[in-house]
């Protein structure tokens, strides 16, 4: 490093690191000589720095200070070291420009040390392990140094296999351990790049997990310049080789078909989309497991289409409607990275049908999080027939800092519903606000539905509010809250909301409780909920509510199912009804 920088650097990480921002720049400069330290014939260091206080006063002493200090260990570290004891306050510096000078040299120095400062390993190794990743490495085979910071191993390797592979194979060769699997992804990574023939060949000479992450490293480094080609060398390997699964430790970081599909997706997204139809799933252990790297294949897919550009997202969608992965694609857009409101205009111009409107519906949704106002007067400005398609999707706003602001946007929007994205973002945060927006609605279906849905929500977080705010309700919407709330309560306390409903007078508002409380019991004690549904009064309610139970339980056991139709007080022609169920 030259002198003019390093001395630069020394400054201004002197000054962040110790807060010291005052002193300006202009007093002293790369070109003015330390003070005390003018050559006369040879650089009289140690004689200039005793002339400084082991305490300076003042910034501009410390940095003079700290500037000679750096002359002295480019010239003559060991008469630098030599000079400073353990305690005085330019140890450390010294130790870290000598670092920085020459990193092989003074990790040699440090090691040798009867009482090493422990603060300065840290920096002393990533020095040495970008400046001779060889020395760095030969440390850590030879158990010299412990290193718990695995990239730096790994970029190490990588950077030494770019300028001598030979030497980095022979170092491989030699780790074992948890060394060797963070050498082997660095070692893979810059031989692909320079042989990926002979890259694969070393490949399958390797053991089964090594195997499998060396695969992974070429595939990742091929599908970089060659998609194409990356996905047909993956077919290539999982039809001759043992399948290629996600590393165990971390399943998501460096799967082949991650990288792969996301530059397929940059020439022909159907060619992409054809990539994870085929191989998002394979050789995954669990239906969560195959979700989750369809997903992550699927974002890496958005993330390379053309999401700037208004027309290209219309074009490209307009031909992926009819695929599986549509809605998924379009919720996984970098909407973040656009301006909603030119996208939005901008969509606008592009030709009519559902795909411009699912498009701008996920605009808007967005938009309306940061700047609700400027929504609102958009969706003044354009006919109806597009507002109310494009107002139910706006509800998408799960919390928001205004909330009066949502509260009095949605108002304004006059419809029927509230979307259960809304019910269970807003509402759970704001239950009061949601509650007088439900007040609000039209009388409907839906309106009971949206009932239903937010006293859902508010069992789940605050049971006795919920009931508080259940005695308040009017008759007409009691029924849908009652459902709701047992439907929320039951799932993590079914003995307190068993005793709520047992304590309810017969009637609807119980058998609509009473209903929602069976079918959570049915999988699990499916006696007690058959005894719970006999109890609903309403004849069709209590007799479609059993046939829901005896359909499952007669799966499972159908002639203890067929015992307890038998033995229950039910009419002879329920029990009919219920045997032809579970025969």
């Amino acid at each position: 490093m030259g002198w003019i920088a390093t001395t630069a650097l020394a400054i201004a990480a002197y000054a962040v690191g110790f807060g010291l921002s005052k002193w300006p720049a202009a007093q002293i400069t790369p070109s003015q000589p330390p003070l005390g330290a003018q050559p006369v014939g040879a650089f009289h260091f140690a004689k200039a720095l005793e002339a400084f206080p082991e305490h300076p006063e003042t910034l501009h002493e410390e940095v003079r200070c700290l500037i000679l200090l750096q002359h002295w260990i480019e010239r003559d570290p060991d008469a630098a070291m030599a000079h400073l004891h353990r305690d005085h306050p330019l140890y450390g510096w010294a130790w870290k420009y000598w670092t920085a000078h020459d990193p092989t040299a003074a990790m040699e120095a440090y090691q040798a040390l009867d009482d090493p400062l422990p603060f300065l390993k840290h920096t002393m190794l990533t020095h040495l392990a970008e400046a001779d990743p060889n020395a760095f490495l030969g440390l850590l085979l030879d158990n010299k140094v412990t290193w718990d910071i695995h990239y730096l191993k790994t970029q190490a390797m990588e950077r030494l296999a770019d300028t001598d592979l030979r030497r980095a194979r022979e170092i491989f060769d030699q780790a074992n351990g948890t060394l060797r699997t963070h050498l082997l992804v660095g070692l893979a990574e810059s031989w692909a790049r320079q042989d990926p023939n002979a890259m694969l060949l070393w490949a399958k000479s390797l053991e089964d997990d090594e195997r499998l992450e060396a695969f992974h490293q070429l595939l990742n480094v091929t599908a970089l310049t060659n998609a194409p080609k990356a996905a047909k060398l993956y077919e290539s390997l999982t039809e001759n080789l043992p399948q290629i699964p996600p590393k165990a430790s971390a399943p998501n970081r460096g799967d082949a078909r991650i990288a792969i599909s996301r530059r397929l997706a940059e020439h022909d997204v159907h060619e992409a989309l054809a990539f994870v139809e085929r191989w998002g799933t394979r050789s995954e252990t669990s239906r969560t497991r195959r979700d989750e790297i369809r997903d992550v294949m699927l974002s890496g897919i958005a993330l390379a289409l053309p999401y700037q550009d208004a027309k290209a997202i219309h074009a490209t969608f307009a031909k992926l409607r009819d695929s599986p992965h549509y809605e998924t694609l379009l919720r996984r857009l970098p909407w973040s990275e656009t301006d909603h409101a030119e996208l939005v205009t901008s969509l606008l111009t592009t030709d009519e049908g559902p795909v411009r409107h699912d498009l701008i519906a996920q605009a808007l949704s967005l938009w309306a999080r940061s700047d609700l106002q400027g929504v609102q007067a958009f969706l003044q400005e354009h006919p109806n027939q597009e507002r109310d398609w494009h107002q139910k999707a706006l509800l998408s706003i799960e919390r928001h800092t205004d909330p009066d602001a949502v509260k009095s946007f949605v108002t304004a929007l006059e419809i029927d519903t509230l979307p259960e994205s809304f019910l269970s973002g807003f509402g759970q945060a704001h239950p009061n606000l949601t509650a007088e927006l439900l007040e609000s609605l039209a009388e409907s279906p839906a309106r009971q539905e949206a009932y239903q849905q937010h006293a859902v929500t508010m069992a789940h977080t605050d049971a006795d509010e919920a009931l508080s705010w259940l005695d308040a309700l009017p008759e007409h919407d009691r029924l849908a809250a009652t459902a709701g709330i047992t439907e929320g309560w039951v799932s993590y306390d079914p003995f307190a909301t068993s005793q709520w409903l047992g304590n309810l007078t017969p009637g609807p508002e119980r058998d609509a409780g009473v209903a929602v409380l069976a079918e959570h019991l049915t999988a699990d004690d499916p006696e007690a909920a058959f005894a719970w549904a006999t109890s609903i009064a309403d004849k069709q309610g209590r007799l479609q509510t059993l046939t829901s139970i005896v359909t499952t339980w007669a799966q499972s056991d159908p002639e203890h199912a067929r015992a307890w139709i038998d033995t229950s007080e039910l009419s002879p022609a329920e029990k009919r009804f219920l045997h032809a169920t579970a025969p």
